[in-house]
Formats: structure tokens, sequence, C-alpha cells
């Protein structure tokens, strides 16, 4: 099963099992997880998260993802990990 979340600008995708996240779009913000803020018109794979992802979301200038252990944010190019997710 495929997720794909469309925000105005910018959109992110996850082939559920799979622990990848693609994402592509405006980057002004850092919003795609891709360490830096150059847009991307091709889906670009999101580095740093292994586990598989539960949920994934998309915002104005940020993007998350849920795991079973974590939450992760992207948002001005700054990768946010918060654990002990209910």
């Amino acid at each position: 099963m495929l997720q794909l979340f469309i925000y105005f600008s910018h959109s992110v995708c996850n082939k559920l099992g799979s622990g990848k996240i693609f994402s592509w779009g405006s980057n002004s913000d850092g919003q795609l997880g891709v360490g830096d803020t150059a847009d991307r018109l091709a889906p670009t794979r999101v580095m740093g998260i292994q586990d598989d992802i539960v949920q994934l979301s998309a915002g104005c200038v940020s993007s998350a993802a849920l795991t079973g252990r974590f939450f992760f944010i992207h948002s001005h190019s700054v990768l946010s990990c918060f654990s002990n997710v209910m």
C-alpha cells in the first residue's frame, strides 16, 4: 500500500512496510527533509528514518512521519525526533 500526502507546494510518499520515504516539490524551508533547501522536481529519498512508517503528513512548511516508536518532523531544515509516541 502506498501513502501519498500532497500539500499545496510539496508532497511526501511512503510504501508501507518499506521504511522508505520520498518527497518532492518546494523546499524553501527544508520541509522535504532531504538535508538542504533546494526544490526537487522528482521524488527524492528522505534519509535517516529506518523504522516502518505508520503515518505521514504534510503541512505548509513541514512534513511529519510517525513510526511505531518515534515521531519525526522535518521543518526549517531541522529533523526533530520524539519518542514514547502512544
